[in-house]
């Protein structure tokens, strides 16, 4: 028990050092684990069910979902990316140009 107590103190305290490196805003699972080499299985489920409890714990703001594209800005997007082509583009095409709309 010792040792998982060890562990949640160290998470939560990597957590607020992320958190505070980046503006306020707290890692999500994959770049906490990248930054701090502790893995979801160090923690699932034993201390957390979900990495927004642990974010929680640790007084961050859980971070938001990113929102959808309506379908009329898609359209819009994707006419406009043609009629500049001259053509239908192909996939990497749409990966570099149509998805920073």
């Amino acid at each position: 028990m010792k040792n998982l107590e060890k562990l949640k103190r160290r998470i939560l305290d990597e957590i607020k050092r992320l958190a505070s490196a980046n503006g306020g805003k707290a890692p999500g699972s994959m770049a906490f684990e990248s930054e701090t080499g502790i893995r979801r299985h160090d923690w699932y489920p034993d201390l957390w069910l979900r990495w927004g409890d642990a974010v929680a714990e640790a007084g961050c703001a859980p971070n938001k979902f990113n929102t959808a594209i309506s379908n009329e800005v898609l359209i819009k997007s994707y006419i406009s990316l043609i009629r500049e082509l001259k053509r239908l583009p192909i996939s990497g095409e749409l990966r570099e140009d149509f998805l920073e709309c």
